[in-house]
């Protein structure tokens, strides 16, 4: 099945992102289910634009760990775990890859497909300091300058699966990555006169005139914040 919360064109404008998920039969032993119940597994896929043809693809849970989900375990037919909302490849050939379940940004290598990092959540390689944490996040983006040591990300404050961050809104927020110390720091956050969490949706945009885009998603505001 397609999801329609991604379609992005890479650095070299031939091929394109997507994002989807296949219902299949899984052992969740490891979170208290049987040995062959139903997920919903998470893919991310690169398609050559012009032939369609299949380039990469990234499949959750080859990779991810089922423990480290804020998504407890349901009775529903396929177990909904992750939660993909966003993909992004960058010019060195790696994805970055939003699971809003797991509250956490993972950096995928493009050539051995291992996780090299992963930001925010129960099993996040960072520590964070005051402000830059998030819960439920959508829309991860690389600020171009700063040679991937700063990003944009949008808090949605809340995961729609039950877990509410500490800030009682969403935010656009600005964040820097020390890879030496492996600690984040906020450069700057961006909240709406009325302060209220976003169940879904949202999004934070860098413009060319250098101010800053906010879609507060379900909030239903839209804010265009200047840059100082």
């Amino acid at each position: 099945h397609a999801d329609p919360h991604e379609f992005r064109i890479t650095p070299t404008q031939d091929s394109a992102l997507i994002i989807g998920g296949r219902h299949r039969d899984y052992d969740l032993s490891i979170v208290g289910g049987g040995p062959k119940d139903g997920v919903y597994d998470p893919f991310v896929q690169e398609v050559d634009i012009e032939t369609g043809d299949l380039l990469w693809e990234w499949d959750a849970t080859d990779f991810l760990d089922l423990r480290n989900t804020y998504h407890r375990l349901d009775d529903h037919h396929s177990w909904e775990f992750a939660h993909t909302n966003a993909v992004v490849k960058d010019e060195d050939g790696n994805y970055i890859i939003s699971y809003r379940f797991y509250h956490s940004i993972f950096k995928i290598d493009g050539r051995t497909k291992d996780i090299i990092w992963t930001l925010g959540g129960k099993g996040s390689d960072f520590t964070f300091g005051n402000g830059s944490d998030f819960v439920g996040q959508h829309d991860p983006q690389w600020v171009p300058v700063f040679s991937h040591s700063q990003m944009t990300i949008f808090d949605n404050d809340y995961d729609f699966v039950g877990y509410k961050g500490p800030y009682g809104t969403a935010r656009g927020i600005w964040i820097r990555l020390d890879y030496s110390a492996m600690h984040v720091t906020l450069v700057r956050e961006y909240i709406p006169r009325v302060r209220k969490r976003t169940g879904i949706e949202g999004g934070i945009q860098l413009l060319p005139n250098g101010n800053v885009l906010v879609s507060y998603g379900s909030s239903g505001s839209v804010i265009e914040y200047c840059h100082t």
